[in-house]
């Protein structure tokens, strides 16, 4: 069934209900079940709108759903059109009431579907059990299928042609009863209609400005409206029959007005305190919800009055004063009391009461003329005050009070400057110098402090040989002799009651006449330490004391005193022209920081007129210079390993001198910190191979080394050169010659088991074979190899083995040892020379001598069996196979000739041969020397870019020719070589020469390893 599905959603709030009456199962359904469209039809009454309501039971609200909500409607559409769905109370026989309806339009394309209608939650109809549902049709139709005329359809459905559609909620009264089964017009029909509801739980009501606090305050007037209470509800057919009721006794203070829903103060009117007020909302079905009101009943503050004010007294005011008066008044009409009172200037100000006036204070200064006012050095006093009562309190008030500051004494003979001169041949101790004199407006008592000097010529603090009495007067406290103090501006402070923290002051001149002068050192002290640099030559001028004397007549003397005594035996300064100079010994800085000294020291100097004199301080410091660093060897040597991993050699070979030994460098002896060293060095095109640690000097491999294949010739020299900071350098030689040793082990050049194929009845000296071995070694000496025989068959020699691999027959073969068929199993070792420390390697090749040729015929006088020729079936198989063996002969023998012609190029080959086989009559001259040097490569082994291979023999460089062993049968014929070779890559040697397809007799063979193997 194709269901068409109408929803319209909106946002729902449920909310907790207590102690609800009445409910609906959710999701519950009632009408007609029976929902197939392929069995309505559509009704077709007269008028232009049709009333249909279901009278029979299965279209009442069940009796489970005692009060909820149509949450949905679900129909079958036989024609479109509005629809009016709606929900009706049967009241009595003739009376029924509408309780709700909802809205529908049916679009054509829901035609013979079900459609299922979901009422928007604002839309929802309140239901209660055996509500009745209905709906009117704007169309001639009923625009909800039907079907007729089938059992147990329901009866009683009534309808209505040209119903006006009436207003659920204004007067909607209807009488359907005088629909009835005669009345063509509104009959009522046994017609099943495809129509049902489902219905859903219904919300508790909630209140729409609960809770919520109000505030009003103690003065409010009995029966003053104070809120309205009001609420709402999500059904929308709830609303009109919400209640809100209050418990009367809960707050005697206030009542409520349940007609209005407003709250109003009561008669007696509210205590300052909190109140709450619970109020309770029901709807139709007995859902309910509780919200409170609280009211808080405020307090007025009290107000200030008289304040700010302002005052002005003078400084030397004693007596009481009232300044201001402040006033207060309440609302409430309640008690007050002082909440603060902050004198920020410590005033002897308070408040007290004025009379019995229980709203007035008065601002008292001086209470009880207990203290005298001052002056603070503000003339400004403030005062903040605030008032409470008990509850809220005052703003501030503030009160402003000033003081007229006491004035200053005065000096009368001070104001521009005085000056007064005292001998210093005759002035003594006691003796008058000057009176000061002073004035005050208010006639204060006046007070001196003690005198301070600021004199010319004397570091401060100086002596002040002065003192002032009470009565201003200035006399001497010492005699003047010997002082040498040109003047001293001496300072005088006053002061009175009011003002020992703000004194006045003067300066008073006294100047000294007759005073000998004394020789001034005029150039120092310096601003910064005198520099010396070590290594400074003798005699050299360093400084010049340089002094003023008014005296002119006087003779001078200059004396040094030096603070180190080291200093006395490299520096001298000279009595009479004041020069310091470098004198006795050379100057070393290491020297003097290697002996614990101190590198700076101070002389003292004293100029020295005769009756006088004068001293100063000369700071000197010895200056560090930098000095180069040098090598203890003019030659160092390095013996690197023959081989070694990149980065490997620097804790052994590659440390070839100590760095904190064979590097001297004097600023070393200051502090290791003071100096430091980087190494550089240069071997020529040998340097690739190493690499030198700029920090330590220590020499690595640069990558993966072995001399063997390096290209490099040893020994070589490399220049080295140490630089320290200051750019400073020295240079040593480092020989380098590399640790050649023994680590390869010969190789054989053929990888597999060497076979030789020989004749019996060999005379001895004949050549049986050869084994050849290279070594990689590169010098000579560990490269020569020699072979003898590791395992031997023989218990005689009949082979021996030379050094250069070739064997030969020793003693003549015999039969049977050396008969047809047999062979034998030879080991030979190959070995180099032990290097120095003791090394040798060794590799073995195995070699299989095979006896070789034709059997004899063995005759015999007793019964043989028969010959194979005797057979004629033998006879017909080979002359077959002849004929094979003669095809194969003849393919081998072309074949054989292609490959002479083509690699072997024998002189007996005609040129017209090879140009018809090659093709080489249609190539260029180039073409053909590039051709001849691809085969004679590829004959050598040589792949294409490699260097030609070089022979080296016994010692001496010579090159040769690659010479390709020769066949197995044909090494009798090969010359002897005349030593070892070296190769850069030897082809592996492999004859593919057919192995002789023996199997051995055991019935035949030989026991022992010694023995011959028999083959058959």
């Amino acid at each position: 069934m194709n269901v068409w599905l109408f929803i319209f959603l909106q946002g729902i709030t449920y909310v907790a209900v207590e102690g609800a009456a009445l409910t609906c199962t959710d999701n519950l359904s009632w009408g007609y079940e029976a929902l197939n469209v392929a069995t309505y039809t559509t009704d077709n009454p007269t008028g232009s709108t049709a009333g249909y309501i279901m009278e029979t039971t299965e279209y009442h609200v069940p009796d489970d759903c005692s009060c909820g909500v149509l949450k949905s409607w679900t129909f079958i559409a036989r024609s479109a059109g509005s629809l009016t769905l709606q929900v009706w109370q049967h009241d009595n026989s003739e009376q029924y009431t509408i309780r709700g309806a909802n809205y529908f339009t049916v679009p054509s394309g829901a035609i013979g579907k079900e459609i299922e209608f979901q009422v928007p939650q604002k839309d929802r109809i309140t239901i209660r059990n055996n509500y009745l549902i209905a709906w009117l049709s704007n169309a001639q139709t009923s625009i909800i299928a039907k079907r007729d005329g089938l059992e147990s359809l329901p009866d009683e459905q009534r309808i209505f042609k040209n119903m006006n559609a009436l207003d659920p909620f204004g007067e909607g009264i209807f009488d359907w009863s005088a629909a009835s089964a005669n009345d063509p017009l509104n009959p009522i029909k046994n017609t099943a209609f495809a129509i049902r509801a489902t219905a859903a739980k219904n919300t508790a009501p909630e209140f729409t400005n609960l809770p919520r606090d109000v505030w009003i305050y103690g003065d409010t007037a009995p029966g003053t409206l104070i809120y309205s209470v009001s609420a709402s509800d999500i059904d929308p057919y709830d609303v009109s029959s919400l209640l809100i009721t209050y418990d009367d006794t809960a707050s005697f203070q206030f009542y409520y007005d349940r007609t209005r829903g407003n709250v109003y103060l009561g008669s007696y009117g509210a205590a300052r305190g909190t109140y709450t007020m619970t109020f309770t909302v029901t709807d139709q079905c007995g859902n309910t919800n509780s919200a409170v009101l609280t009211i808080k009943v405020l307090n007025w503050a009290p107000k200030l009055h008289g304040l700010p004010a302002f005052y002005s007294i003078t400084e030397e005011t004693v007596n009481e004063l009232t300044l201001a008066t402040v006033n207060i008044t309440d609302r409430d009409n309640t008690t007050w009391t002082t909440k603060t009172f902050n004198n920020d200037s410590n005033l002897d100000a308070e408040l007290e009461h004025e009379g019995f006036r229980r709203t007035a204070r008065n601002i008292v200064i001086n209470k009880d003329n207990k203290h005298i006012m001052t002056y603070s050095g503000n003339e400004e006093f403030f005062m903040k005050m605030s008032f409470t009562d008990g509850t809220n309190a005052t703003l501030q008030g503030h009160f402003m009070l000033y003081v007229i500051k006491n004035s200053k004494p005065k000096f009368t003979n001070l104001n521009n400057g005085a000056k007064v001169t005292v001998s210093y041949l005759t002035t003594s101790n006691g003796d008058f110098v000057y009176a000061v004199s002073t004035s005050d407006d208010e006639n204060d008592h006046i007070y001196f402090d003690p005198l301070t000097c600021d004199t010319h010529g004397c570091a401060s603090p100086c002596p002040c040989p002065f003192e002032i009495g009470k009565d201003g007067i200035i006399h001497t406290t010492q005699d003047f002799m010997r002082t040498y103090i040109t003047g001293y501006d001496v300072t005088i402070s006053m002061y009175d009651d009011k003002h020992s923290l703000d004194k006045r002051t003067a300066t008073l001149t006294i100047l000294v006449e007759d005073i000998d002068d004394k020789p001034q050192v005029s150039n120092l002290p310096m601003t910064y330490p005198l520099g010396v640099s070590e290594n400074t030559p003798l005699r050299k001028t360093l400084y010049t004391v340089l002094f003023n004397d008014l005296d002119s007549g006087d003779t001078h003397t200059i004396h040094a005193n030096f603070s180190e005594k080291w200093a006395t035996s490299y520096f001298h300064l000279n009595e009479t022209s004041g020069v310091l100079t470098t004198a006795f010994n050379v100057l070393d800085y290491e020297k003097v920081i290697g002996n614990s000294w101190s590198s700076s020291f101070n002389v003292a100097v004293q100029v020295n007129d005769g009756m006088d004199w004068s001293d100063a301080v000369l700071s000197v410091v010895i200056l560090n210079v930098n000095e180069p660093p040098s090598f203890h060897e003019t030659k160092y040597k390095m013996t690197p390993a023959e081989q070694g991993d990149k980065g490997s050699g620097a804790s052994t070979w590659g440390r070839w001198m100590d760095k904190t030994k064979d590097i001297e460098d004097q600023d070393l002896l200051v502090s290791a910190l003071s100096e430091a060293h980087t190494f550089t060095w240069d071997c020529g095109e040998s340097t690739r191979f190493f690499l030198m640690d700029r920090t330590t000097g220590d020499v690595t491999f640069s990558a993966n080394f072995d001399y063997d294949t390096a290209n490099l010739t040893t020994p070589f020299t490399c220049t080295v050169k140490v630089k320290d900071k200051a750019g400073m350098t020295a240079t040593t030689m480092l020989e380098v010659l590399i640790d050649d040793a023994n680590d390869n082990a010969p190789v054989f050049a053929q990888t597999t088991a060497y076979y030789i194929f020989q004749v019996p009845d060999l005379a001895a000296g004949r050549f049986v074979g050869q084994v050849t071995a290279a070594d990689s070694d590169r010098s000579t000496q560990y490269s020569n190899i020699y072979y003898s025989f590791l395992v031997n068959p023989f218990s005689k020699g009949f082979m021996v083995i030379n050094d250069f691999g070739n064997i030969y027959v020793n003693e003549t073969w015999k039969k049977p040892l050396f008969a047809y068929g047999v062979s034998y199993d030879l080991v030979v070792l190959a070995e180099n020379v032990a290097d120095h420390t003791g090394t040798r390697h060794t590799s073995t090749a195995s070699v299989t001598v095979f006896i070789s040729g034709t059997s004899t015929t063995t005759t015999t006088t007793t019964d043989r069996p028969a010959e194979f020729l005797e057979d004629t079936r033998s006879v017909s198989w080979i002359s077959v196979l002849s004929a094979l063996g003669g095809t194969l002969l003849l393919v081998v023998v072309v074949l054989t000739m292609a490959y002479t012609v083509q690699v072997k190029r024998y002189r007996w080959c005609i040129p017209w041969c090879r140009k018809k086989l090659l093709g080489l009559g249609k190539m260029t001259r180039k073409e053909k020397r590039r051709y001849y040097r691809a085969i004679l490569r590829a004959e050598a082994g040589i792949e294409e870019g490699d260097e030609e291979v070089a022979r080296i023999t016994l010692g001496e460089p010579e090159p040769t020719q690659v010479q390709s062993p020769a066949p197995p049968m044909m090494w009798d014929k090969r010359q002897p070589q005349t030593g070892p070779t070296v190769r850069k890559s030897d082809p592996v040697l492999d004859f593919k020469e057919p192995k002789p397809p023996l199997k051995p007799n055991p019935s035949k063979m030989m026991t022992g390893r010694t023995g011959p193997k028999i083959w058959t």
